[in-house]
Formats: structure tokens, sequence, C-alpha cells
């Protein structure tokens, strides 16, 4: 929910500043270069090792913790793959460092609300490849729809890293909390004490 909220409010907010100065881009400030992709890199891989902590912090045992770090760092690592492999697909086999620093970290986001829950690994593992997948693609097609038909600069990505994921994410936490029950039989009340 935090993700989905900062997202769209940041968005929403930049519809009231010019939004024609910003997408013309007179000065080409607003472009990636290669010294801007090996600082995002950095921050990137910190992020990759720190997210599982943001997850697995709202955990009462060890459990549900341990839980959450392994989907969110599962997650996270399928995310990856699904970013490397749509950026190849869609710049004609060549990857972009942009979309894979940005939509790397996707799977984070989806499982976020649900990663102490999802009981299985392949769940998470599902989560951050269809996440990364549809992330990868936004940043391909759905940022420059976006800027040209809704002047929406979006320099930072925030919709396909936060906005759409946390969404999905949302989805995602209803569907593992439906099956709940099913996942861990007599053990909910154990694990989940009301």
């Amino acid at each position: 929910m935090i993700h989905t909220f900062g997202a769209f409010f940041g968005l929403s907010v930049t519809l009231f500043y010019k939004a024609e100065d910003a997408i013309a881009d007179k000065n080409g400030l607003n472009s990636g270069n290669y010294l801007s992709n090996l600082v995002s890199m950095v921050g990137t891989l910190f992020l990759f090792a720190y997210w599982p902590s943001f997850n697995g912090a709202i955990g009462t045992s060890g459990a549900i913790s341990s839980r959450s770090v392994i989907n969110t760092y599962l997650s996270i690592a399928c995310s990856v793959i699904a970013a490397i492999v749509i950026s190849k697909l869609t710049h004609h086999g060549k990857l972009n460092m942009e979309i894979v620093l940005n939509a790397a970290l996707a799977g984070g986001v989806a499982v976020g609300s649900a990663a102490d829950i999802i009981a299985q690994p392949f769940g998470a593992m599902i989560a951050g490849f269809v996440v990364g997948c549809i992330s990868a693609f936004g940043f391909s097609y759905l940022s420059a729809f976006v800027k040209k038909h809704l002047l929406l600069h979006d320099t930072c990505g925030v919709l396909n890293l936060h906005g759409i994921p946390g969404v999905i994410g949302a989805l995602i936490s209803a569907i593992i909390a439906y099956r709940a029950p099913a996942n861990f039989g007599s053990n909910l009340a154990i694990e989940y004490p009301l």
C-alpha cells in the first residue's frame, strides 16, 4: 500500500508542474549515461541486499521473518531474470541497463505485503518473474506512451517500479490470504494468532 500510494501521489503531483518543459529536455539532462547507470547499479545492489529486511521486519517470530526474507530474495532474483530477458527482447538482443536496474526490484514490491504468508517458494518466484516482465515492458513501452499522451514525465519510473507492482502485489495478497487455510491447515492459528 505504501508503494502504490506513494507512486500515484507523486505522479499526480507532477501533473501540476510544467510537463512540456521537462519533456522537451533541451539540455539532455533527463537521459542516463554511463556514470549515472554505474551509481544506480550500486544503489540497486544495496536495495537488493537490504530489501528483504524491510519485508521481514513485519514478522513477529523467527519462522515468519525467515519466510519473508527468503520469499523476497526469490521474488527479486526472478524479477532480475525477467528484466534481463525482456530488456534483451525489446532492444534487439542488447541489454538496456536502465530497464534492468529499475525493473529488478519490482519483485520486492509485489511480494511485500504477502512475503510472510507465501507458503511455497515457487509462489514468490512466479510473482517476481511476472511482475519483473510487466515492469520491464512498462519501462520499454508504457513510459513513452504516458510521456507522449498524458504529458506525465516519470523520470524515475515510479509507475513501473512502485505503482503497477504495488497494485499487482495487492492482488497477490488477496489470493494468498484466501489460500492461507489450505496452505497452512491447522497450523494457521499457531503461525498467525489473532
